[in-house]
């Protein structure tokens, strides 16, 4: 493993040489502890993480087998860029938020009630592409994104456009589309010409092919590059993610008044207590800081980008496999803003629930399958005629000890309906349990 190399950067969009910022003491400690625990658990062979203050690029380090310059897949921080895209042609009067997708992509007449803007903030209804492909296995051959909306176009809506929230790489597939169709050049010619280019963004790439050879994945493989476009098919490095986010700061890659309308969130599109979609972004809000950013991961690659406007300040982080870059994230948000703890909400993160009544449905059978009663009549009639038997249930849940509740994890739309991941607490241990409703909302999945 390579040693752990730290560069002097500072990069300055800005005239003249201003006095670089000073580090807060103890960032350098707080980031490579974080990034060496990482390290440490074999979930990542190289990690980088880069802080901005002050218009500066002012901490580069790299750990493992990776160098400040190393080239990353960023995953779905992609999607801001293809934002940003968007809000340009918004800015110059090319579309409209408002505007329904139809008007760009006739193809679609099927999502024809779709807006620009619930493409951009999740709120559409399409179905997600990726997860089916990755389930399948499709992303080991070659596609195209006409050929991905095309797979979507004969499924029905999630749900009512604007009426609720779902993460759906589709959308930004089409944004990608919209983006070509408008401006008559590919995604990645206009990101280069009006983004990369023009910020000297010069080690980065969109598209199947990276300009420069990128860190190998780490523990995954990603498949067919072809499978990422305007949803995550950036590749790029801390420094270059730098001088992209000082731009967006400092409103010199976008209007500020554009820049602050993707940072408005959506209310029905709360993830978890302070964390919501907006247009491209997550914002945290709260702790006196009012953070926006993106995650990508893809397999084999992790990374983040997360921005405080009001501070002039970011934290980057890119490296390969399955690594968790909150530590470092966090570690950097400690060091500069004073009275930041991503420990202070976990107790109201606990209690959030977007679906109480389905949770308190999915409670009442574990409670009842653990003494020996499935309340049947919950289910879909072919899924409850395969269930086990009361008795044979109760057995394999008794050295759990005594059902104590539910704790919400995540929710997504399927195919065949909605998806919710719970933590399940007994006395003696706590475990997943995954249930399926379908649209008449009966179980059809409820595993352990």
């Amino acid at each position: 493993m390579r040693a752990a190399s730290l560069a002097a950067v500072a990069l300055c969009l800005g005239a003249g040489a201003p006095v670089v910022p000073a580090v807060p003491p103890g960032l350098g400690a707080a980031v490579a502890a974080a990034a060496g625990g990482q390290l440490a658990s074999k979930q990542s062979a190289a990690i980088v993480v880069g802080v901005v203050s002050g218009g500066r690029l002012v901490y580069a380090r790299a750990f493992g087998n990776a160098t400040p310059d190393s080239t990353f897949a960023i995953g779905s921080v992609t999607k801001i860029f293809t934002a940003v895209s968007v809000m340009q042609l918004v800015s110059r009067g090319k579309l409209s938020l408002s505007d329904p997708i139809s008007k760009y992509l006739p193809n679609l007449t099927a999502f024809g009630a779709v807006t620009v803007r619930q493409l951009l903030n999740h709120t559409s209804g399409i179905p997600n592409y990726l997860d089916d492909a990755l389930a399948r296995f499709e992303n080991v051959t070659k596609t195209t994104p006409q050929a991905i909306l095309a797979s979507v176009a004969a499924r029905r809506l999630d749900f009512t456009p604007g009426t609720d929230w779902n993460y759906s790489n589709t959308g930004y597939v089409a944004l990608g589309q919209i983006v070509e169709r408008v401006t008559g050049l590919s995604l990645a010619e206009y990101e280069k010409r009006n983004i990369f280019e023009p910020l000297g963004m010069q080690r980065t790439t969109s598209g199947p092919v990276a300009k420069n050879a990128p860190a190998a994945p780490f523990n995954g493989d990603p498949g067919d590059w072809s499978w990422y476009y305007a949803d995550g098919d950036i590749f790029s490095t801390i420094g270059d993610l730098a001088r992209f986010d000082i731009a967006l700061m400092q409103g010199k890659v976008l209007p500020h008044p554009f820049f602050e309308a993707m940072q408005q969130t959506v209310p029905y599109a709360t993830l978890t207590v302070g964390l919501r979609d907006a247009e491209g972004l997550f914002v945290v809000e709260g702790q006196q800081v009012h953070i926006a950013g993106h995650h990508g991961g893809l397999a084999g690659y992790r990374a983040d980008n997360e921005m405080v406007p009001a501070k002039d300040f970011a934290v980057i982080v890119l490296g390969n496999g399955a690594y968790d870059t909150r530590p470092m994230v966090h570690a950097a948000l400690k060091t500069y803003i004073p009275g930041y703890s991503p420990e202070r909400n976990l107790a109201a993160q606990l209690q959030y629930d977007p679906a109480p009544d389905v949770t308190r449905r999915a409670a009442a059978l574990l409670a009842g399958a653990a003494v020996g009663h499935w309340d049947r009549s919950q289910f879909e009639p072919l899924v409850s005629i395969q269930l086990p038997a009361d008795e044979t249930m109760m057995k394999q849940l008794a050295p759990l000890g005594r059902f104590e509740r539910l704790q919400f994890l995540s929710k997504a739309y399927l195919q065949s309906g909605v998806y919710y991941v719970y933590s399940a607490v007994f006395a003696h241990r706590t475990i997943a349990l995954h249930v399926v409703l379908d649209r008449e909302g009966k179980f059809v999945g409820f595993s352990m």
